[in-house]
């Protein structure tokens, strides 16, 4: 027993020795304070080897299995959920090779506190509506009700029968009012409609308004307050309640006693502002003091319904929203002190003292002056589809591009705002006199007006005023109709793009002027200047080296019987001779090789040749790191000399993964690359850049949303156009698969994402004769066990046509897709296997039936990394490792043989790993990195294509 622990000791230190693996913190670092909440974490390994990695997280220094929050990921980096600000946080990283694993120590970091303007949680879901309930959030969509805990995973749902209408919240309760007039009590996780006979119209706290009676929740059931059938909506502000009616507004206190009563006809909702009341009406605004005496209004000349005024109010100031383009600013006196014509259409706008917060295509906080605090948005249209909620120090608001979800943004909201946007928890019970009883406090004038308004019945016209339509929209004649008077203080003047339906005015005097028509605005996105990211990079920095002289290898196995061809070759070596030219065979050497280095670790994903030009060019991509990786792209001549670089990116990590060479609309060369930036964004963008032949930017892009998203391809479409595909983060999905349609100008035509609950990683797609797409990827949402292939077929427009898993019950990962003729496609994976893989092929049809299918073992490690088609072959590439060796690997695809034919092996001194090739007159460019213990450079070579040419 005591021989067999012995070993077993022996057996676990030397796998410890083995694999003594370092893993260092990178971002945050350990023990670091301040640390941004949107931290993407990065860290590093001591020695290379294709690993996994797990990353647990969690504010307890004994980090538990519960704590992992992303397992198996193939990169060093990971942008997770938005942290929580002035919190303590322990970090450690898993790293697996095979059936051996090494964990790291536990890091240690602070969060910085909260920020005007940060996003510190989001909710994904394709919900209309999020409410807060209690500790818990309610996901409201169409008839269905989602309850979701702190951690935002629904723990239960809910079916109505028919649209949600409207929610209200009483003590640890809630109504739900849908469309039909059925009303729900919602008591912690139990839902149950309430039965009664009425059909209920509106509710407010504990108030329910029924067709002919308003009815209060005293915790047990609903009693009759007042009979009366002519009350139009009610609200609440505080500790008050108010009753709408066609001819007046009536308050009542939270113990339902009433207070006052304003005979004011149509009026269409109420704010408190200076010790008194705004009441919106359809073509005005009226202040009335406390002591419910008038004292001014605003006059309007276009109606509410056609202008859809949304008014808002902090301590000194009110804000007055008409269509989505005016923002007109008031004194507490009613004064104008500001009209300005908004630069972005805007849904909404909440006051802060005397800074305000515009909310629409883009959410922007700013002062009176015009100066900005802070902003928001993204490269797509943003739609804002539910009513901003202010919840503390904080803003909930639901928005919309390419995907829903709703967002909370910290805001210092530190004094007054308007209450129209706050969700009140207050309630009103009767603790004076029973329900039946109150209508004995009632003023004389107040039952004359009650009964007369029970016999009177509301016009149509009126109920349509009542309605308050979101989406009218003004007409052109309109705002011909309508005239301006200008305020004693200045009105900034409209923009010179400004649109038709930014030209709404007040009226507050009897001096009128005439407004003009304004010009259309053409909406696009806004191309980053050059000069605002790209970084000088000097070509002295860059160390060429040639690593060998060149000379024609089998000298002795020449093919005399291409004699004509060696006549010539001979003739030219001789006429080359006579003029003197000394570098004769360093030009004509079918073999080259070029190593590119700096002080800096370069690295390189891409390998491009412009064919059409002149004289042949070579593009390669990737990033160089100086402390933060930036964009890297050498242009190379025939000779593979280096004629022009560019480094260039942001204050953080950017890189650049695949390029594509095409032509602008004058026939110019345009090198389109895409790749990532944490440099723009929130968490990381996918990157997009255009350049010309001589790498003068034309145009760059960054394009994502909340989570960390990458731009992994891009290929041509019709010459015109060109496709990238990428990942989406998109928090408890994970990453969806994307495609995006470009024009060569950087106009994007659609954008479509795909994949389900967890995981998706893109890699590679092609385009049918019909312009059909087939996306290439890996998912681990659905398929038959870890990571399996996944295929969606789009047609023109992005749409899915069908999509399809295929592999095996191991990790089974993608390397290429290529389109064969009759319309089929060739698609190449590799199923992991006991530390190795097995490579595996299949042909599928347009209907995404396997066809044909064969496999081939690897030998030991092998990792394909991607496929290229060269006149009507194909031909896959990457690295393979066999004793602490990494060496590049090319293998050409025999179909017809069910085979993989190996045609090169290239074994460096140090370590090296192909990662692109491409071809041009018969000949391979074969792009990769070499790399030692101290330092990674990019390898390039040409060689003469074996085989089939």
């Amino acid at each position: 027993m005591k021989k067999i622990l012995v070993n077993l000791i022996f057996i676990l230190l030397l796998t410890n020795l083995i694999f003594s693996l370092e893993i260092n913190a990178k971002s945050p670092l350990n023990n670091a304070r301040n640390v941004d909440i949107r931290n993407i974490f990065r860290w590093e390994v001591s020695e290379e080897g294709d690993y996994k990695f797990n990353l647990y997280l969690s504010t307890d220094e004994n980090i538990q299995k519960d704590d992992m929050v992303i397992s198996n990921l193939f990169s060093n980096f990971y942008a997770g959920n938005i942290l929580k600000p002035n919190s303590h946080y322990y970090w450690q990283i898993e790293a697996i090779e095979g059936n051996r694993s090494i964990k790291s120590e536990i890091f240690y970091f602070e969060t910085r506190p909260l920020e005007d303007g940060d996003i510190f949680e989001i909710i994904y879901g394709d919900y209309d509506e999020i409410k807060i309930y209690n500790d818990l959030f309610l996901g409201i969509k169409s008839k269905k009700v989602d309850i979701l805990n702190k951690e935002k995973k629904i723990t239960k749902s809910f079916e109505l029968k028919d649209k949600f209408k409207k929610i209200s919240f009483f003590k640890e309760y809630a109504f739900i009012l849908d469309d039909l007039g059925n009303l729900y009590l919602l008591n912690g996780e139990s839902l149950e409609q309430i039965s009664t006979s009425y059909d209920f119209i509106d509710i407010s706290n504990n108030m329910a308004l029924a067709d002919k009676k308003l009815l209060y929740f005293d915790g047990q059931s609903f009693q009759t307050f007042l009979e009366d059938k002519n009350i139009l909506k009610i609200k609440s502000i505080g500790n008050n309640l108010f009753l709408f009616y066609q001819n007046k507004i009536s308050k009542y206190s939270n113990e339902l006693i009433l207070e006052w009563t304003i005979d004011e006809k149509d009026v269409l909702d109420i704010f408190e502002f200076e010790k008194g009341y705004l009441l919106l009406k359809n073509k005005k605004i009226i202040h009335y003091k406390e002591d419910l005496q008038k004292n001014k209004e605003i006059n309007f000349n276009i109606e509410y319904s056609k202008m859809n005024r949304k008014v808002n109010t902090s301590k000194d100031f009110v804000f007055v929203l008409s269509g989505q383009s005016l923002l007109s600013i008031y004194d507490k006196d009613l004064e104008m002190i500001k009209s300005i014509n908004l630069d972005f259409k805007t849904n909404y706008v909440i006051a802060d003292k005397e800074n305000f917060i515009l909310i629409g295509e883009s959410i922007k906080s700013q002062n009176i002056n015009g100066d900005t605090f802070w902003t928001y948005g993204t490269l797509n249209q943003m739609d804002i589809f539910s009513k901003p909620i202010i919840n503390g120090d904080s803003f909930l608001i639901g928005v919309s591009d390419y995907l829903k979800r709703h967002l909370f943004f910290y805001n210092d909201f530190s004094e007054y705002v308007d209450k129209n946007y706050v969700t009140d928890k207050i309630f009103f019970e009767l603790v004076k006199q029973e329900a039946e009883n109150i209508k004995t406090d009632l003023t004389e004038k107040e039952t004359e007006a009650a009964t007369t308004s029970q016999i009177e019945e509301i016009t149509e016209q009126a109920t349509k005023i009542i309605e308050l339509t979101e989406d009218t929209a003004s007409s052109k004649e309109d705002f011909e109709k309508e005239t301006i008077t200008p305020p004693e203080t200045e009105i900034e003047k409209p923009s010179a793009s400004a649109t038709a339906n930014e030209v709404e005015e007040t009226q507050v005097s009897t001096a009128t002027t005439e407004t003009t028509k304004p010009s259309t605005l053409l909406e696009n996105f806004e191309l980053i200047p050059e000069s605002t990211i790209t970084k000088q990079a000097t070509s002295e920095s860059t160390q060429i080296t040639e690593e060998s002289t060149y000379t024609f290898e089998n000298i002795d196995n020449l093919n005399f019987d291409m004699y004509y061809e060696y006549v010539d070759f001979i003739d030219e070596v001789y006429n080359d001779l006579l003029n003197g030219i000394s570098n004769l065979f360093d030009q004509e050497s079918v073999e080259l090789e070029k190593i590119y280095e700096n002080d800096n670790d370069i690295y390189l994903y891409d390998i491009n040749i412009d064919k059409n030009a002149t004289e042949t060019s070579v593009y390669i991509t990737g990033y160089e790191n100086s402390g933060e990786w930036n964009n890297l792209i050498y242009k190379l001549d025939e000779n593979l000399e280096l004629e022009k670089q560019k480094v260039f990116g942001g204050d953080k990590t950017d890189f650049l993964k695949k390029s594509l060479i095409t032509k602008d609309a004058s026939d110019n060369t345009v090198i389109i690359s895409v790749g990532d930036t944490t440099s723009e964004g929130l968490n990381g963008d996918i990157s997009l850049v255009s350049l010309d032949a001589t790498l003068n930017q034309n145009y760059f892009v960054n394009y994502g949303d909340l989570g960390r998203d990458s731009g992994i391809n891009i290929k041509d479409y019709d010459g015109e156009n060109f496709i990238i595909m990428g990942n989406l983060y998109q928090n408890n999905k994970l990453t969806d698969m994307f495609l995006s349609k470009y024009s060569n100008n950087g106009t994007r035509l659609w954008t479509s994402a795909f994949g389900g609950k967890s995981i998706e990683i893109a890699s590679d797609f092609s385009i049918d004769n019909q312009e059909n797409i087939l996306a290439l990827g890996s998912t681990r949402s659905f398929g038959y066990g870890g990571f399996d292939i996944y295929i969606v077929k789009t047609d023109f427009y992005g749409n899915e046509i069908w999509s399809n898993t295929f592999g095996t019950s191991e990790n089974d990962l993608p390397v290429g897709i290529q389109s064969l003729s009759g319309n089929r496609f060739l698609i190449m994976y590799q199923a992991e296997k006991e530390n190795k893989f097995e490579n595996r092929l299949m042909i599928l049809n347009s209907d995404g039936n396997i066809v044909k299918q064969f496999s081939n073992e690897t030998e030991g490690y092998e990792k394909l990394l991607g496929m290229e088609e060269y006149k009507n072959n194909f031909y896959t590439y990457g690295f393979k490792r066999e004793n602490n060796k990494t060496t590049g690997i090319i293998y050409k695809v025999d179909i017809e043989n069910n085979s993989l034919n190996k045609i090169y092996e290239i074994e460096r001194k140090d370590n090296f790993e192909i990662r692109a090739i491409d071809f041009h007159e018969d000949l391979i460019y074969i792009a990769g990195n070499e790399f030692d213990d101290d330092k990674n450079r990019i390898l390039i070579l040409r060689k003469e294509l074996k085989g089939d040419k």
